[in-house]
């Protein structure tokens, strides 16, 4: 993303991604197109496939939301949806890309960019730093192949090593899923961890998952510096901290 923005929130992602996608002047494929835009790595066709199905989904968020307001310049908001849904229909990860960057024009992502802007008032993020974000991911894939090694009870570190993947699939998807993408996985490993308690208390003194559980607390912190969400960062904290009691 731009490093002048410093604020995001659904729409404004939706609007960064898809003016990036509509600046470029390469003739390429759909799919290189949209590895370019997110940074994807060369050989990730699995992350590909993954990232472009989240895409999709934040269109339809975004238009939901906006659907969802009570303004009176909502329909207006609303008409870039149309030729935005059509440049996506259909289209596969093999097609040209002048088939989505031709039929979004500048005016559909101005409207989009004033929707944006709108949301703002509900739904406002601080952007994370991409260091703080690569930090995290590294972190991620070295516990991962820690767990995997270690002679854990198998149930928990299936348990693990589940969320483990959650929350890379998150962070690596951070362009299109923001914060709230944060606050879903901790939800996530908060309620699987719950759920499976009294297998986590038994060996609540292996290192392994103290790491995870401090991981997690990262996670949080994230989360909280994105949203000024103190509340809801030391509700969770608390919850992780409780888990192990």
């Amino acid at each position: 993303m731009p490093e002048n923005i410093t604020t995001t929130n659904a729409g404004r992602r939706l609007y960064v991604i898809l003016s990036a996608m509509k600046a470029n002047k390469a003739h390429m494929q759909v799919g290189d197109l949209t590895r370019l835009v997110l940074n994807l790595p060369q050989n990730d066709l699995a992350g590909l496939y993954s990232q472009y199905a989240s895409l999709l989904s934040l269109i339809a968020d975004v238009e939901n939301r906006l659907r969802s307001l009570d303004d009176p310049n909502r329909e207006q908001y609303l008409l870039c949806f149309e030729p935005i849904k059509r440049a996506f229909h259909s289209v596969s990860l093999q097609h040209g890309c002048e088939q989505i960057t031709n039929a979004i024009s500048t005016s559909d992502l101005a409207l989009l960019n004033l929707a944006s802007q709108r949301l703002d008032l509900v739904q406002r993020e601080i952007l994370l730093p991409p260091s703080e974000i690569n930090a995290l991911q590294s972190e991620v894939q070295t516990l991962f192949q820690q767990v995997s090694a270690s002679d854990l009870a198998p149930e928990l570190r299936i348990i693990i090593l589940d969320l483990l993947e959650a929350i890379r699939r998150t962070l690596n998807e951070y362009q299109i899923r923001g914060a709230e993408g944060l606050k879903r996985v901790l939800a996530e490993c908060f309620g699987r961890m719950s759920l499976d308690k009294e297998i986590v208390v038994q060996h609540n003194k292996r290192p392994e998952l103290k790491s995870f559980l401090d991981l997690l607390s990262k996670l949080n912190g994230l989360f909280t510096a994105a949203t000024n969400a103190d509340k809801i960062g030391k509700f969770l904290g608390d919850s992780f901290s409780k888990l192990l009691q």
